[in-house]
């Protein structure tokens, strides 16, 4: 019997097992596990999978078996799986770490695998694609069996963690799982010569493809000898589950075909971890009930990192918290009594922080203005009377923009402007004050030095002082400053026709005509229309 155990990087030794391999027919196993990972979520117990090993080995099935396997080793496994497969009458291969799924395949991951762009990982990965091609040669005698964790998060705009559509060639089963209960499926069943895979798969492990009744990977039913009754008693001791159990499996069978398994469990009980894991476990807390207790440890400032039902590493950390907060042991798990006391504790900080929020609207926010209304934003963002005080705001600083602009009206000088500008830049009224500034720091048209035909075409107007009076009174109301409005055309009357003619596109003259009368009618008319 030929057993492979690689490297780290699962090199050298696959290539001894080409040199080694029977040239006669047998059944064949390759089993790869990675736990750790250098830019990807570690998978827990993903090597658990390479302890059915000896199962197998005892069952006469040849096995070839690699621990965190890197980008190197693929290519090595591919080499070796598709020149022994051939020869084999039965084909096993087991995966059991991360995978990455895109539209169209499913890919492995090695254990170094740092790019996790769809091209790296097309190119690193091993492809499920190309492991069910081999296996496709052997219908009905070929076994696919994958062990991952069940995290389905997208990393990209082209991959999601986990296993994605399968899709399986005819005659060839595919069986999926968690690492613990894959290592279970494995060794009790797949290496149990007879034992049917729907029988032994259980609630834990989803078979799929080619997998009629009573079809099992080792052909040979078992009768009723000492493996049959060694078998019967750890289904006994598994229904039970507890510590009594197994060691009555242990004291019956010490050197049983589950013993390893049993061992295990038995230690897991000494195990305060695992037992704090198990307490919380058979609590079974829905998705909802997971995020109301999420939401309660963020109200008592224990910040979970999201409130999405998945009890993630940020949500063990916020446990381990509390619990060290409330002399409670660290084991980042929950205990019934835990998850009742969180609760209780959050309904009265909830009652605290309400009763602090009224008093603080009550006394320091109402009657404080826009100063009061944003001291209470600022702390309670989402409180009870958050949309009151956005409202209230917004209709101070509505009323402050008005009365600052009417005082840069009043003063009507190009500092009173800039100074509302400078206070408002986002004011209602910016646009006009900007285009008064504009208008009033331009730089000046020089005096016309022949202004005969121009004050010729004015005087032939006839225009008498009223006349005058209501012009520069358009000229100060459109932004223009003629000055004191007396009816005198004065230097800074000139200086305001100009400007007007200027910004009318009319002849820039300083002095009145015909086309500016009417041009500065129909702006007047204009604004009063608006």
């Amino acid at each position: 019997m030929t057993v492979i155990r690689a490297s780290r990087l699962f090199v050298g030794a696959l290539s001894a097992g080409l040199c080694a391999a029977p040239a006669m027919a047998t059944d064949l196993a390759v089993m790869l596990g990675t736990s750790d990972y250098s830019e990807v979520a570690d998978v827990r117990g993903g090597t658990a999978v390479l302890d059915a090993r000896d199962a197998l080995e005892d069952a006469g099935v040849d096995v070839i078996d690699g621990a965190g396997v890197a980008s190197a080793g693929i290519d090595e496994f591919l080499a070796q799986l598709e020149q022994m497969a051939p020869s084999a009458d039965r084909i096993l291969v087991t995966l059991s770490g991360r995978f990455m799924s895109s539209a169209t395949e499913t890919y492995f991951l090695p254990a170094d695998l740092e790019d996790m762009r769809l091209g790296a990982v097309a190119e690193d990965g091993l492809a499920l694609s190309t492991v069910l091609a081999i296996l496709a040669q052997a219908p009905e005698n070929a076994l696919l069996v994958l062990a991952t964790d069940d995290r389905s998060d997208a990393t990209g705009p082209y991959l999601r963690e986990g296993l994605g559509d399968i899709d399986m060639p005819e005659g060839v089963t595919l069986a999926r799982g968690r690492p613990d209960a894959i290592e279970r499926f494995l060794r009790g069943t797949v290496a149990a010569p007879g034992v049917a895979l729907r029988a032994g798969a259980g609630d834990d492990v989803t078979l799929s493809g080619y997998a009629p009744e009573g079809h099992a990977f080792l052909p040979g039913a078992r009768g009723g000898g000492a493996a049959d009754r060694d078998d019967a008693y750890w289904d006994v001791a598994t229904d039970l589950d507890t510590r009594d159990a197994y060691e009555a499996y242990l004291d019956r069978y010490p050197e049983g075909r589950h013993a390893v398994d049993a061992r295990r469990r038995v230690a897991a009980f000494d195990d305060p971890a695992t037992q704090a894991e198990r307490t919380e476990t058979a609590l079974e807390l829905s998705q909802s009930e997971r995020q109301q207790v999420q939401r309660d440890l963020t109200v008592l400032g224990f910040d979970t990192r999201g409130v999405e039902g998945i009890f993630g590493p940020g949500t063990r950390s916020a446990i381990r918290n509390w619990q060290d907060n409330n002399d409670v042991q660290a084991t980042s798990y929950l205990t019934a009594p835990q998850v009742d006391r969180i609760a209780r504790q959050a309904e009265r900080r909830r009652d605290e922080r309400a009763r602090e929020e009224r008093r603080f609207w009550q006394n320091q926010a109402q009657g404080n203005g826009a100063e009061g209304m944003r001291a209470y934003l600022d702390r309670f963002p989402q409180g009870e009377y958050a949309g009151a005080a956005r409202a209230r705001l917004a209709e101070i600083e509505e009323n402050n923009d008005r009365a600052a602009w009417q005082r840069a009206q009043e003063q009507d000088t190009v500092a009173g402007y800039r100074g509302y500008l400078d206070r408002h830049p986002d004011g209602r009224f910016s646009e006009d004050a900007q285009e008064i500034v504009t208008a009033r720091t331009q730089p000046q048209q020089p005096e016309p030095q022949q202004p005969g035909p121009a004050q010729s075409a004015e005087a032939q107007l006839g225009l008498n002082t009223l006349s005058r009076r209501l012009m520069e009174e358009r000229l100060q109301s459109m932004g223009y400053n003629p000055g004191r409005v007396d009816g005198q055309f004065d230097g800074d009357a000139r200086r305001a026709i100009r400007n007007f003619q200027q910004q009318s596109g009319l002849p820039v003259t300083g002095y009145v005509s015909e086309a500016m009368v009417a041009r500065l009618l129909a702006e007047g008319l204009r604004s009063i229309l608006q």
